[in-house]
């Protein structure tokens, strides 16, 4: 396959797969919002949402390593994501099918980004001529107007239409999975288990210092994105004013992903320090949100999302590939 037609599809397939989560997870703390969750009964689901997705994310990574079946996983993960978003919409608030179907979300979908920048790095490594700050930049420019538009037909409508446009959706994301490489199976060197593999990484001091950092990090995003939704509508805003508020937070992320690899040649940074300024900046943001005082201006600070997730997004795909 051609660099051109590989980084096109690619593309494509980030943009769809942002659109997934768009519709299905971007919109889960309005929905709970509107059952009449309080803060801390969405905090509660969320949080097993959390451990859900931790557990099993080691399943996802052991598939991309031994199976090398990322088309079919791709595409199953979507099509349960779909059923678990068409549990929520009509779970009538009732916390039981609510939780279990927000914690298939983030089996399926939010796992599902993770494991697709694990294909893309499993394709790098091999030299498959992929740009994936580029390519990256398809789901943030799909998932800005899709955010926009959803949160139009939300308000509006409610969220049930919201099955339809992923049950649509599959279709394209069916065709352009399946016409991407699966990543070559990895061979299992002998004498390799999990133990080992553990303690390898135990004794790379620089990869448990940025893995500290990105816990602390984490701490930071993680609320921000559970409750960005939220404080907009808590600030008297609608999902209009919600999908407004995402589009420009996703709009803002396509220039560096899409300069990141040219910026990266030009100046050669090292993805570490790339990475503590992404970090520093949302520490930045978190605090304009904290003190934002009308839903305008928490829309304004989304805008740094372009120096926080959009750069640390691909220097966390060049630190993983440098250091293990």
């Amino acid at each position: 396959m051609s660099r051109n037609s590989l980084n096109f599809r690619f593309f494509l397939l980030q943009g769809l797969l942002a659109l997934l989560e768009c519709v299905t997870t971007a919109y889960l703390t309005p929905i709970l919002f509107h059952f009449g969750y309080s803060p801390a009964r969405i905090g509660f689901v969320m949080t097993l949402a959390a451990v859900a997705a931790t557990i099993a994310r080691p399943l996802w990574g052991w598939l991309n390593d031994r199976l090398a079946c990322a088309r079919q996983a791709t595409l199953g993960a979507a099509a349960g994501g779909a059923a678990c978003f068409y549990l929520i919409t009509h779970s009538e608030g009732r916390l039981v099918p609510a939780a279990l179907g927000t914690m298939g979300l983030y089996v399926t979908i939010i796992c599902l980004m993770n494991f697709i920048d694990s294909w893309a790095m499993r394709l790098i490594s091999t030299g498959s001529p992929l740009d994936y700050g580029a390519t990256r930049a398809g789901g943030s420019l799909f998932y800005a107007f899709g955010a926009a538009a959803f949160g139009a037909v939300a308000a509006r409508y409610g969220f049930e239409p919201g099955n339809t446009v992923l049950a649509v959706l599959l279709v394209p994301m069916a065709a352009v999975t399946l016409s991407l490489p699966n990543p070559p199976k990895a061979a299992a060197p002998r004498g390799i288990t999990l133990g080992r593999g553990i303690a390898s990484l135990a004794g790379n001091r620089v990869y448990l210092a940025m893995l500290a950092a990105f816990f602390l990090c984490t701490l930071d995003s993680s609320t921000m994105d559970s409750f960005y939704s939220v404080l907009i509508l808590s600030l008297g805003g609608t999902e209009r004013e919600v999908g407004i508020a995402l589009f420009v937070q996703a709009i803002s992320e396509v220039p560096m992903m899409m300069g990141y690899a040219f910026a990266r040649r030009r100046w050669r940074f090292p993805p570490a320090a790339a990475l503590a300024l992404a970090m520093f900046f949302y520490g930045v943001k978190s605090l304009v949100f904290g003190f934002a005082p009308t839903w305008s201006a928490a829309v304004a600070g989304a805008a740094l999302q372009a120096l926080s997730f959009a750069l640390l997004t691909p220097a966390c795909v060049d630190f993983m590939l440098e250091t293990v």
